[in-house]
């Protein structure tokens, strides 16, 4: 079945106007060479010039967009008045093409955003990551004249999702759906039209923080895990926990964790109103990234004074306050962080000793589990992950792992905590 098109002149328009869009004629106002389309070479226009009265009427459409001056075609050699060569704008008639299709010009919607951006920059934090994010986009739509994703043309969703970075900077710590019903009154607003975009703008900057060789992004999070990070989730989180310490609840009520030898759960809602911690039983703090690693240990390695905790890598702003109040209610006891000897883990370590206990040290991350366990150890394949430890290497907050990232480096391995279950 031949094919058709229903309005030649928007057709027309909408190609040599995307063609304009894209070209170095829109960056930078100098038109260099026509903005134009060869006729033999759109294949939608070619199946519908197999039918005699779409070519008539093609070519009827043609000839009086040229006496408006609106474009302006050629013929083929020696096919004049039958067959079309090449269309091409009218430099001067530009904004009168969009005009007549109704269609917004590209530097309009640019300008809107633009405009739209600037407004929202004073609801963030001076130093925020988000905020250095919206300035740089900012300046790549200025510069490059187009728009970064995950931004488009749709000026009120670029809206939205602006609306809702400058919440999270404020960490909401609210679920999904509160925090869409209380920002853009629909429970599942967020979830259907800002979730993907914005997890998409959390994993760009997670990226440039991180660097852009995959291997080195070992300590990979969650869609729901970048998002928890900024005080958002989908249910009330649950923390794990095991040791002799005893809550004690705005309420005046307790909490004893004492009893509980194989473990216990304290979620996001208690941790609210928890007035303080006693930690007075507690001679060793103990913080496992790994879940596996947790279970195995609070359930055959842990000592009596010892408060083991499951980190899971990745913490909330919730979850980063239980922390606290656990550290606060056990100043007497050592701390210990035993994660991956790998980036990740030296990133969650410096982490945990920089927002939340300065004096933490790590546990089994040395040379010495690296030589211990060569066998189970992971070959490091990319010269990008080799870079980003010798960058760690030359950070003095990176400094107490000086000795093992040498070891890394020259042997090109790295280990696993999960490795260390027998």
């Amino acid at each position: 079945m031949s094919m058709r098109i229903p309005d030649y002149q928007k057709w027309i328009l909408d190609t040599l106007l995307d063609k304009y869009e894209q070209s170095t004629a829109f960056q930078t106002g100098v038109f260099s060479r026509r903005i134009m389309f060869i006729a033999s070479g759109e294949k939608k226009l070619q199946e519908a010039m197999e039918q005699i009265d779409e070519k008539h009427l093609f070519l009827t459409v043609l000839q009086e967009m040229k006496a408006q001056g609106l474009i302006d075609f050629s013929w083929v050699r020696h096919e004049a008045g039958n067959l079309v060569d090449r269309v091409w704008l009218v430099n001067e008639s530009i904004d009168a093409c969009y005009e007549r299709i109704g269609r917004v010009s590209l530097r309009k919607t640019l300008e809107a955003f633009v405009t739209t951006a600037d407004g929202y920059l004073s609801g963030f934090r001076d130093s925020s990551d988000l905020k250095i994010y919206l300035e740089e986009s900012i300046a790549y739509t200025k510069q490059r004249k187009k728009l970064k994703a995950p931004f488009t043309a749709d000026i009120k969703l670029d809206a939205d999702i602006l609306e809702c970075l400058v919440h999270l900077d404020h960490t909401p710590d609210q679920p999904e759906r509160v925090f869409s019903s209380k920002w853009f009154g629909d429970s599942k607003y967020f979830e259907h039209n800002l979730k993907s975009k914005v997890v998409s703008i959390l994993k760009e900057i997670r990226k440039a923080r991180l660097g852009t060789d995959e291997e080195a992004d070992d300590d990979y999070l969650s869609d729901d895990d970048l998002l928890a990070e900024r005080g958002l989730y989908r249910w009330p989180e649950i923390y794990e926990l095991n040791g002799p310490i005893v809550i004690l609840m705005d309420d005046g009520s307790l909490i004893d964790l004492q009893p509980q030898v194989y473990g216990a759960y304290v979620n996001s809602d208690t941790v609210k109103h928890i007035a303080e911690i006693d930690g007075a039983k507690v001679e060793r703090v103990i913080f496992i990234e790994n879940k596996a690693n947790y279970i195995d240990y609070q359930s055959r390695s842990r000592l009596p004074g010892d408060l083991v905790i499951y980190h899971g890598g990745c913490y909330s702003p919730m979850k980063g306050m239980l922390f606290s109040k656990i550290c606060e209610g056990c100043r007497t006891a050592r701390v210990y962080h035993w994660s991956d000897i790998d980036l990740g883990g030296f990133r969650i370590f410096t982490r945990l000793r920089k927002n939340i206990a300065p004096n933490v040290r790590p546990l089994f991350m040395d040379v010495e589990t690296l030589q211990t366990n060569v066998c189970s150890c992971m070959e490091i394949k990319t010269d990008g992950y080799i870079e980003q430890l010798e960058k760690l290497l030359k950070d003095p907050e990176y400094s107490v792992f000086s000795d093992v990232i040498e070891y890394m480096i020259k042997n090109r391995i790295r280990l696993e905590q999960e490795s260390l279950i027998c």
